[in-house]
């Protein structure tokens, strides 16, 4: 009996040997699924972070469609200048012809529109440089952005391809993620008809093209804010990472010294009781040796069965290192291929970014050369307004000479009605003078020809009475046959009243001096003088007529020539006006292009913030994912304390990261 209760016992012992491997198998177990379901927590995170990454990246992108829209505008918009600048050297053609026009009535304008000819070519020479300086500008960036969407692609090419590897392993993560995408993909869509509304409704007006950009400017601090946001986030939560790590090592450390205390104890204890045991069962042993033999074969039987099921544990265990071992290499293999594309990365972005401070240099000249000719603009706008005052001035003494033209006229003109009236009421009282000494020559030459038939009828009875032969009579016939014709002639003349009155005299006068007229008449040479007096009258008359006919004809003239001055000068002020209206439109396309290239430049610089931050978003999150893989290096290795210590290197002696340089020296 008391070797049937030592077998016991032993078999007791044994029983309880097995429950505490038991346990210690069932404690590697549950340690195992802890860092399993760790790795699965980490790598689930990783999954949400390279899901923010692509929305950032889709974001970017559409940002940069955003920015190929503006710059189709801007491309719009230089063609609408291009073609103004066609129709500003049409008018410039006109100015020139206008220019040669003036310069035969003023050499000061002359001058003047020179020196505008000189300042319009300067600028436009300077408009053609800064176009140049703007397409080349564009041509680079344009470059530029294929580059960045060609790394762009290379990344999300490589990201797809990781994502496919951890798809095959994590299903129901990979489900949720295509979800994701199909709601990224609906936004997208809906963003993409956004975006051609837009683009439709640009060429509408350009204030909601301002005020689109605007928007656009306030979604873009707002995703910054959103994106310093995530970064604090993503800080808080690395940093309780961090902690959870720390608390797990002090947890794992504190369950294995336990472990091992534990189990040195329960090695004491049996050692122990299998020495009292055997103290207390020596004198038995004797006899119980067959039953020990029997016991031991029994028991040798059951050890080849547990060195079975143990080398069974231990193969399985080593499958499972090795497989965990496996994945760490391949993990770490990765590691390094990122490791190795985000410095490569790091590296083109280093020489995008000296790029772009190349760029921004350019940028800054270019502004430079913008307020340059700014103040050029200014200095020629001064120019304008000293030749607008000086056109007014010129304006000015124009209608002062005019008025006083006008003056002198309104004065002469009054002179000659003046004297033209003194003259016509002194030809009136000349001629009612005349006409009263006609009415005096008309009775005596009335008394005249009574006279003369009384002579007539004397000379008749005489001759009847003493008959004289006819040749005798001639003479006295022929007298009075030239008497006759004399009176008949001043019949005739007279007859004619006061409207011939300038041709009669003269014609009287040199007939009465080509007849002899008989000494017996002295009254007809009077009569004659007076008329001469009035044919000088008349003469002096006709000759005031002409000269007030010939000064009427000269003012008439002259008004005329003033007319035509003043037309011209009308149409010369309508064409400076016209010009002044060009060169002030002008002046303000300028100053609508400078706003433009400020506007442009302000938002390449922010696009270019944008990239530079999720650059940094992207490191930023690179550089927290590697002590998350280190963690995950650190919780694979406390069942492996000493044969595999290698994948410690990645952290250093206080448990903080080393340099990615330190890291790939040792790879």
């Amino acid at each position: 009996m008391n070797g049937l209760d030592g077998v016991s016992s032993l078999v007791v012992d044994i029983k309880k040997f097995q429950k505490l491997n038991k346990e210690a198998e069932d404690l590697k177990a549950k340690q195992l699924q802890e860092c399993e379901e760790s790795i699965r927590n980490l790598e689930g995170i990783i999954k949400t972070k390279e899901t923010e990454n692509q929305k950032l990246l889709r974001e970017y992108q559409t940002l940069t469609k955003a920015y190929s829209a503006l710059q189709a505008d801007f491309t719009y918009n230089y063609q609408l200048f291009q073609e103004r600048d066609a129709e500003i050297s049409s008018f410039e053609k006109l100015n020139n012809d206008l220019r040669e026009q003036l310069a035969k009535s003023k050499n000061e304008k002359e001058l003047l529109l020179k020196e505008k000819a000189r300042v319009e070519s300067e600028l436009k020479k300077e408009v053609n440089r800064n176009n140049e300086i703007e397409l080349y500008y564009q041509e680079q960036l344009q470059e530029k952005s294929k580059e960045q969407e060609q790394l762009k692609q290379a990344l999300e090419t490589e990201k797809m391809s990781t994502i496919n590897e951890f798809e095959a392993t994590i299903r129901d993560l990979s489900r949720e993620h295509s979800e994701r995408i199909k709601l990224m993909d609906q936004q997208r869509g809906a963003l993409e008809g956004d975006l051609k509304d837009m683009l439709a409704d640009k060429d509408e007006t350009i204030k909601k093209l301002l005020q689109q950009i605007r928007e656009k400017e306030l979604m873009s601090n707002k995703y910054l804010s959103e994106n310093e946001s995530i970064k604090r986030t993503f800080a808080a939560k690395i940093k309780v990472l961090e902690d959870e790590k720390q608390a797990l090592d002090n947890s794992i450390t504190e369950m294995m010294i336990q472990h091992r205390t534990e189990m040195e104890e329960l090695q004491k204890q049996n050692t122990k009781q299998h020495q009292q045991l055997i103290a207390s069962y020596e004198p038995t042993l004797a006899r119980l040796k067959s039953d020990i033999e029997e016991c031991q074969t029994v028991i040798k039987n059951q050890k080849e069965s547990l060195k079975i099921c143990q080398r069974q544990i231990e193969d399985h265990e080593k499958q499972r290192l090795f497989d965990i071992n496996s994945l760490r290499n391949e993990y770490e293999e990765k590691l390094r291929k990122k490791d190795k594309d985000i410095e490569s990365m790091k590296d083109k972005e280093w020489e995008h970014t000296q790029k772009l401070e190349s760029k921004e240099d350019m940028i800054n000249s270019l502004k430079q050369m913008l307020d340059e000719r700014k103040q050029e603009v200014e200095n020629l706008k001064d120019e304008v307004k000293i030749l607008t005052e000086r056109e007014n001035n010129a304006k000015r003494e124009l209608l002062r000479m005019s008025l006083q033209i006008e003056h002198d006229k309104e004065q002469k003109d009054k002179e000659i009605n003046e004297k033209h009236d003194q003259m016509l009421k002194m030809l009136k009282k000349e001629r009612d003078d005349a006409t009263a000494i006609l009415e005096d020559k008309d009775r005596q030459i009335d008394e005249l020809r009574r006279e003369i038939m009384v002579l007539n009828t004397e000379l008749s009875l005489a001759a009847s009475m003493k008959k004289v032969p006819y040749d005798k009579m001639k003479p006295q016939n022929n007298s009075t046959a030239k008497y006759q014709q004399l009176i008949n002639e001043i019949d005739d003349e007279l007859g004619l009243g006061s409207i011939d009155m300038v041709s009669s005299p003269s014609s009287f006068s040199s007939k009465m001096e080509s007849k002899e007229v008989p000494v017996s008449i002295p009254q007809v040479n009077s009569s004659v003088d007076l008329l001469t007096v009035s044919n000088m009258h008349m003469e002096q008359i006709t000759t005031l007529n002409s000269l007030v006919t010939e000064l009427r004809l000269d003012l008439e003239s002259q008004k005329e020539k003033l007319y035509r001055s003043e037309e011209k000068l009308i149409t010369m002020s309508m064409e400076n006006k016209q010009l002044r209206a060009k060169l002030k439109e002008a002046v303000h396309d300028l100053k609508t292009l400078c706003k433009e290239k400020e506007k442009l430049t302000d938002m390449s610089n922010a696009l270019k913030k944008e990239v530079i931050n999720l650059k940094e978003r992207n490191f930023m999150v690179e550089n927290s994912l590697t002590p998350l893989n280190v963690v995950l290096n650190d919780k694979h290795l406390p069942s492996e304390t000493t044969n595999h210590s290698a994948p410690r290197d990645a952290i250093g002696v206080n448990g903080k990261t080393k340099p990615l340089s330190a890291r790939k020296k040792k790879h």
